[in-house]
């Protein structure tokens, strides 16, 4: 922060010598929003509060069913690429991500929740990258709700790029109720606790078995830790 504040000083000095306040004031602002850029991902507060607005403007009184896919689009930009000239992996989960947040938004997800005092989290995810995406394709980001358990929802999404149709990633994301009845949550929401899929998807069946292995592996370990901690 110090750096910063001496690059402002000695822009204003530089400017400040043109005799005009207007072009120190210019010079002052381009600094601060370099800063900004540096300092915090301004993208995605960007994008974040862009999406905000739509929920608020175009979709606060719409109400998909919650099993209904959903549809968000976006391209790869200049931002997104990595050295390799792709579009980055962590980019993958940030277009994932505003794809849930569109998905919870048109059918309310999020709102019931929030009235149900519950929030949801991510408990777990897994992405599979298939093909990369480059420089200004144009992708879908498909969501739905594919299984339930619990305090459990999963959602299953897929980026597809316009071009061909190509499923270039794929990712599988358990989302917690915390603080709040699932049952309650999708009774809200007009679907039936008991209609999940049977048998169970078996990717997703899969992921859970992953994660409860991971769970009791991690147990174990933490267990045996303190097992020794207290020998001592």
């Amino acid at each position: 922060m110090a750096f910063l504040f001496r690059c402002i000083r000695l822009v204003n000095k530089l400017y400040c010598n043109c005799n005009s306040r207007a072009v120190a004031a210019m010079g002052t602002y381009t600094v601060l929003a370099l800063a900004l850029y540096v300092l915090f991902d301004v993208n995605y507060f960007i994008q974040y509060i862009v999406l905000m607005v739509r929920g608020f403007l175009r979709w606060r009184h719409l109400k998909r069913p919650l099993l209904e896919p959903d549809v968000t689009t976006g391209r790869c930009s200049l931002s997104d690429l990595d050295h390799m000239m792709h579009m980055n992996n962590a980019k993958y989960l940030r277009a994932f991500e505003f794809g849930r947040a569109a998905f919870g938004l048109k059918n309310r997800l999020w709102h019931n929740a929030r009235d149900l005092r519950a929030h949801l989290l991510i408990n777990a995810q897994v992405v599979r990258y298939r093909r990369p995406v480059t420089l200004f394709q144009a992708f879908e980001i498909h969501s739905k709700v594919v299984y339930w358990e619990d305090r459990d929802i999963f959602i299953e999404q897929q980026l597809i790029t316009v071009i061909d149709t190509f499923v270039r990633a794929v990712c599988l994301v358990k989302m917690t109720l915390v603080d709040g009845s699932l049952n309650d949550l999708l009774t809200s929401l007009d679907v039936n606790p008991n209609s999940k899929p049977t048998p169970v998807p078996r990717d997703i069946q899969l992921f859970i078995d992953y994660n409860r292995a991971s769970s009791a592996k991690l147990n174990a370990e933490r267990d045996k830790l303190l097992n020794i901690k207290r020998s001592d």
